[in-house]
């Protein structure tokens, strides 16, 4: 078993995931250095139900709504483009029906995160965006975009600014181990996950490292003092969705999500 993710649409939950012969190996995140294997489950509806579910939804003149998975996931590096049946399935040259979820799992067996998957489709999206236009005008992608140094970059710079963002700083610590780029001293952070449930949502200060173990020490109110604990159970003080919580709250908004 691996940990990766399961996404469906735009929800990606992380999950323990068994990989076997039907997985494929993402090229673009390969080039990157991050050896993801990726297999699409079985779709719950049969190609003639997904032409039926068409036809009906073009005879009543109805907006269809389709959630799809990242198809920059199995995209040629060359062109920006992902095979057919990875392409939205309600465009020109797109397949059939929903694009099904799939499973994301790195071949190495490190871990990968909901958060690395954020990282990772930000750069990739955009990178894919310029191998597509370069395609267009007859050219090649800018090497430069598909390399393990590029991607570090990218992330050490996203992890920086995380905390101001209400986000964990925690994608591809294997990448950037640099706890001090992701967690500044001073820094107000709170645990989660732990199996020590009353330390949970408690706000501490970051005062120290231990980067070859993975762990930043948290100074906690009393009872609960110093504690190194591990990098990736940590999150902001207030996450976005928090923030976005009580902003509407505050203001009578309706909650726009996470």
């Amino acid at each position: 078993m691996a940990p990766g993710v399961r996404i469906t649409g735009s929800r990606v939950l992380d999950e323990e995931v068994e990989l076997d012969s039907d997985f494929q190996p993402a090229p673009i995140p390969r080039l990157l250095g991050v050896p993801l294997l990726v297999r699409r489950l079985v779709p719950t509806h049969s190609a003639a139900e997904e032409v039926e579910m068409l036809n009906k939804a073009v005879a009543a003149s109805k907006a269809v709504e389709v959630e799809e998975v990242s198809p920059w996931l199995m995209a040629d590096p060359n062109t920006g483009m992902p095979p057919v049946e990875w392409q939205d399935p309600w465009q020109p040259g797109g397949a059939l029906g929903p694009l099904t979820e799939v499973l994301v799992a790195r071949e190495d067996q490190l871990p990968f995160t909901a958060e690395d998957w954020a990282v990772l489709d930000d750069y990739i999206c955009s990178a894919t965006e310029l191998a597509t236009a370069a395609y267009h005008r007859g050219k090649l992608p800018p090497p430069q975009k598909f390399t393990p140094e590029a991607f570090r970059v990218f992330v050490q710079r996203e992890m920086s600014v995380a905390l101001e963002n209400r986000k964990a700083p925690i994608a591809f610590l294997d990448l950037v181990p640099e706890l001090e780029l992701r967690f500044p001293k001073g820094a107000k952070v709170k645990p989660r996950g732990l199996s020590r449930q009353e330390l949970n949502g408690v706000v501490g200060v970051v005062t120290r490292y231990e980067t070859e173990k993975g762990r930043v020490g948290i100074q906690f109110p009393e009872p609960f003092g110093l504690l190194s604990l591990k990098a990736r159970s940590l999150e902001p003080e207030e996450t976005y969705a928090e923030w976005n919580r009580n902003v509407c709250s505050k203001y009578g908004f309706m909650d726009g999500g996470t």
